[in-house]
C-alpha cells in the first residue's frame, strides 16, 4: 500500500493470477464527512504493447457499527433539514439550525454546479431559521423544472441536500 498525495495505491502484482477476491476496508469516521470516496482501477503492463484487465463481481460491503458517523446533513456545526414539499411547485421551506453564530450562505445550485439564486447571505444567530425558495433565479426569472442541490456554508463547512422542482 502506497500513499500518493490524497490516493491511497494499493499494488496487486504479488498476488497469484487466479486470486479469487482481494479486500481492502476503509474506517469512516467524523473528518469524512462530505468528502468523496472514489474506487478507481489502472493497469499498468509491462511487457505488451497493449493490455487489458478486467474487473469482475465488484461488491461493496457496509460493515460494522455506523451509529457514531454523522449524518453529513448534521455536519459542521448545523443541521440542514429536507425542504418540505419536496418535489414542489411553486414554493418549498428550507428549515436548518446552527449550533453558533456566524456568517451564513444558503444558495440553490443546479446539477452542473451552477449558482442558480442565493436564499441568504449575512450573519445569523443560534437557532432555528428557515427560508422559502419560489422557484425563481437570482434574476427573478422562473427556474426550469430538474433537480437541485441547495448548500448551506457556515464557517466550519458546508452541507447540502438535493430537491426537485416540478412544473
Amino acid at each position: 500500500i502506497s500513499t500518493l498525495g490524497d490516493q491511497l495505491g494499493i499494488s496487486t502484482t504479488a498476488i497469484d493470477t487466479l486470486w479469487g477476491g482481494y479486500s481492502m476496508s476503509l474506517t469512516v469516521d467524523a473528518g469524512l464527512v462530505g468528502q468523496l470516496v472514489q474506487f478507481g482501477f489502472a493497469c499498468t503492463a509491462t511487457l505488451y504493447e497493449s493490455s487489458g484487465i478486467f474487473y469482475d463481481n465488484l461488491v461493496f460491503h457496509q460493515t460494522g457499527d455506523t451509529s457514531s458517523v454523522p449524518d453529513g446533513a448534521t455536519a459542521m456545526g448545523a443541521t440542514l433539514r429536507q425542504n418540505y414539499p419536496n418535489p414542489f411547485n411553486p414554493l418549498t421551506r428550507i428549515d436548518f439550525t446552527l449550533e453558533r453564530p456566524g456568517n451564513v450562505d444558503l444558495s440553490v445550485y443546479d446539477l452542473s454546479g451552477r449558482r442558480v439564486t442565493t436564499l441568504h447571505s449575512g450573519e445569523l444567530g443560534t437557532g432555528e431559521h428557515h427560508v422559502t425558495w419560489d422557484g425563481r433565479t437570482g434574476s427573478g426569472a422562473m427556474a426550469a423544472a430538474g433537480q437541485y442541490r441547495y448548500v448551506l456554508t457556515t464557517p466550519a463547512g458546508k452541507t447540502s441536500r438535493g430537491m426537485v422542482l416540478l412544473k
